[in-house]
């Protein structure tokens, strides 16, 4: 199981936090400086975009590697929480993989049947994104299930990889060394910051675009309170099973998924509410989820092995 620091580390708490929003927040404003994300003929071209939007998602995971490099951090498999424990934990891996689509479907069901007028069952807002042909080819029905079944399948493992750069980071050091505090303290206090580090894209429109009062601001707050929850099943499934690695399977696949709701969308919907799966309606399971797993008095078993064999008690939430 992986290595949790038996106190506090300030120095190589504040490198990581440097580190990871000094590269993250310099990948962002280049993206501002050559056009931004959403919604005006001058935005970065989308294959650049999404080269740099995965560049971001690699500053907590660069912010990691420096303190291993710099410190006196053990850098092992165990102590980096790296090794994948796939034949013992595996079923963490199959958690972390469907839990998202159990999560944010109930969630899309849920904003459109708040909001009716925006939903669309001929999908004519996706089939005019397709061209004609394969328009008239493909049905509503079909679109969907080509969608879902890729958004179960090939769509986790392809963000598996990307999402690692948040989750090596986020769940594996920073839960890892604000335990100390208690694991709800550890928990809350890095899907917060984990939340504040998405900010300056969300600035620029992205998750929640511009068409509402208040933005980019309630985005931004909206994706802090959000972060809070998934980081706490995403840490959850990290704790349990000894690796970061579940934790990157869960992010990739809730990356995979979120999108889905906007295939039956229509009328310009306030993306504040929904239907991706950081709105705050579609997101009310999630918030759920997580919060009946911070309300426990433990998301992390008893007892876990450091990398020198001992064994090592984790702080309770108390």
């Amino acid at each position: 199981m992986g290595h949790v620091p038996r106190r506090l580390y300030p120095r190589r708490i504040g490198i990581f936090i440097l580190v990871s929003f000094g590269f993250s927040w310099l990948v962002a404003g280049y993206i501002f400086r050559t056009g931004g994300i959403s919604g005006s003929s001058g935005a970065v071209d989308a294959s650049l975009l999404t080269i740099l939007l995965v560049a971001f998602m690699f500053g907590p995971a660069l912010g990691h590697l420096v303190v291993r490099l710099l410190t006196s951090a053990e850098f092992s498999l165990e102590a980096a929480w790296l090794r994948p424990h796939c034949r013992k934990e595996w079923k963490w891996y199959v958690y972390a993989w469907f839990f998202p689509a159990l999560l944010i479907l109930p969630g899309v069901a849920l904003f459109y049947a708040l909001f009716p007028h925006h939903f669309d069952i001929a999908m004519e807002g996706i089939r005019g994104t397709l061209g004609p042909e394969a328009s008239s080819a493909l049905s509503p029905t079909s679109i969907a299930i080509v969608q879902i079944l890729a958004a179960l399948t090939i769509g986790p493992a392809i963000n598996t990889f990307a999402a690692f750069g948040e989750e090596w980071g986020w769940r594996g050091f920073l839960v890892q060394h604000l335990l100390p505090y208690g694991q709800r303290v550890a928990v809350v206090g890095t899907g917060l910051v984990w939340g504040i580090w998405h900010w300056p894209i969300i600035a620029m429109g992205y998750n929640y675009g511009f068409d509402y009062a208040g933005s980019p601001w309630l985005g931004m707050l909206a994706m802090a309170w959000i972060a809070i929850f998934l980081g706490a099943i995403l840490a959850w499934v990290t704790l349990q099973s000894g690796s970061v690695w579940p934790a990157a399977v869960g992010h990739g696949a809730f990356n995979a998924i979120a999108g889905y709701g906007i295939l039956f969308a229509t009328g310009d919907p306030n993306l504040l509410f929904g239907p991706l799966g950081t709105g705050l309606v579609v997101s009310l399971p999630v918030v759920l989820v997580g919060g009946l797993l911070l309300v426990r008095k433990s998301i992390a078993p008893a007892e876990s092995t450091t990398t020198s064999g001992s064994g090592l008690e984790y702080p309770d939430f108390e």
